[in-house]
């Protein structure tokens, strides 16, 4: 499966001013309310922002179109509860909150947030394998970019769906994404503002 990813409309950027946390917070709990009516705790959000390792987002013609957040983990304010199967797996963060517009474009501003959010903590930090708790319909998009399904489910509080625990490697999610969007190393990297 190929996504193009149309390079030249998309732009990513690592938030980092206290505004661009909030814009990212507010475009996220916009897209969880409105596809699947799931609300968050504000000041949680917040906290967990300010935990965060990275918070990237994804802009398609200057429109802000998908985030994606990663946290070091085990982290105290992390829905998934700590496994000796996932320290054996040598998890050291949490990827969550992924979240992209209604758009016939959704996958491949998901997918570039993904990509570009690996390549970032890939090569400007010390992390290197992720868990992430995945709605089932999103199992084959992570496995597509090297996770693995661990055969691990947690719950998460005020949702009806068990969640299944991925593992991969953001060196894998890079390369492996890239693929998809077609894009080289060079042009991927171009996509990101730092």
């Amino acid at each position: 499966m190929t996504v193009q990813a149309q390079a030249p409309a998309l732009s990513a950027s690592i938030c980092i001013t206290p505004c661009e946390l909030d814009q990212a917070r507010a475009f996220r709990s916009n897209v969880f309310r409105s596809r699947r009516n799931i609300g968050f705790d504000a000041g949680l959000e917040r906290r967990r922002d300010a935990d965060a390792i990275m918070v990237i987002v994804v802009r398609h013609a200057g429109r802000l179109v998908a985030t994606l957040r990663t946290t070091a983990f085990p982290c105290v304010r992390s829905t998934i509860t700590p496994r000796p199967e996932l320290d054996e797996l040598g998890v050291d963060s949490e990827v969550g909150r992924l979240a992209a517009v209604a758009d016939p474009s959704r996958a491949r501003f998901a997918l570039t947030a993904m990509v570009l959010g690996a390549m970032w903590m890939r090569d400007f930090s010390s992390h290197r394998t992720y868990v992430a708790h995945a709605h089932p319909y999103l199992i084959d998009s992570y496995r597509a970019v090297g996770a693995f399904d661990t055969g691990l489910r947690q719950q998460v509080a005020g949702r009806d769906t068990d969640y299944r625990l991925v593992v991969g490697s953001y060196a894998d999610c890079a390369r492996m994404g890239m693929e998809l969007l077609g894009l080289a190393e060079y042009q991927a990297g171009d996509l990101l503002k730092r």
